[in-house]
C-alpha cells in the first residue's frame, strides 16, 4: 500500500493574497482557472490508483480531526488523483469559509452559479477548515470488500462530514486495519510540521 498526505496551505495562501478572490469561486474566470491550476499542482503527488482518502485538519495543539472519508477507483469512481482533484475544484467554496460566513457564500453562489448548485455548496461547507488530505492507494483491494472496508473506516474514524453511515459487519476486515494504520502513520508523521488554520481571514483584506 502506498500512502501520503497533501498540505493545503497554498490554497489558503491563495485566498489570503489574491485581491477580490471571490472571483475564483467561478471556475471559468481568470482567478478560477488559476485556482484550478493550483489544485492540479497540489494533486500531482497522488497516485492514479484506487484507494481511500481522508480530509482532516490539525488544530493549534496539533490534534487531528477527521472530516471526510472517501473512496476512489472502485466501480465508476475515478482514481485517487482524479477524484481528489475533482473535489478540490468542485467544492472550493469550503476553503473560502475562512473568509466569509455561510450566508455570504450563498449570496456569492447566486452571483456566480445557478440555483441547482445550492445543495452542493451546503454539503461542501461540511469540509470547511480542512488543512490536509491523506490518501492510501490499495490496488489489491477486491471490489466485493470495498463497502465493508468503507463502513469499517467510517465507524472507527467517525469523520464528521460523512452523511451515509452503513453499519459495518461484526468482524473487522484485515485490510481495514492496514488502511487505518497507514492513515495514522501519515497523520502522526506530519503532526509537528502540519499546517494549522489559526485565524479567520477578514474578507475586507482579501
Amino acid at each position: 500500500m502506498e500512502s501520503g498526505i497533501i498540505n493545503l496551505h497554498e490554497i489558503y495562501n491563495f485566498i489570503a493574497s489574491t485581491p477580490c478572490s471571490e472571483g475564483a469561486l467561478h471556475c471559468n474566470s481568470g482567478l478560477g482557472r488559476s485556482f484550478g491550476k493550483l489544485c492540479t499542482k497540489i494533486a500531482r503527488v497522488i497516485p492514479e490508483e484506487k484507494g481511500f482518502y481522508l480530509w482532516g485538519r490539525y488544530d493549534s495543539r496539533k490534534f487531528w480531526s477527521n472530516i471526510y472519508l472517501g473512496k476512489a477507483g472502485f466501480g465508476k469512481i475515478a482514481n485517487l488523483r482524479s477524484r481528489i482533484l475533482e473535489e478540490l475544484k468542485d467544492e472550493r467554496c469550503c476553503f473560502w469559509r475562512v473568509a466569509y460566513t455561510e450566508d455570504e457564500l450563498m449570496l456569492l453562489k447566486e452571483k456566480h452559479y445557478q440555483e441547482r448548485y445550492k445543495k452542493d455548496w451546503e454539503r461542501s461547507f461540511l469540509k470547511a477548515n480542512t488543512t490536509h488530505i491523506v490518501f492510501v492507494a490499495c490496488p489489491e483491494i477486491k471490489e466485493e470488500d470495498v463497502e465493508r472496508i468503507e463502513s469499517d473506516l467510517i465507524e472507527s474514524m467517525n469523520p464528521i462530514s460523512n452523511i451515509k453511515r452503513p453499519i459495518p459487519p461484526a468482524s473487522l476486515n484485515s485490510d481495514t486495519t492496514k488502511i487505518f494504520n497507514q492513515f495514522r502513520q501519515q497523520i502522526h508523521s506530519n503532526r509537528e510540521s502540519g499546517f494549522t488554520i489559526k485565524l479567520q481571514i477578514s474578507n475586507h483584506i482579501i
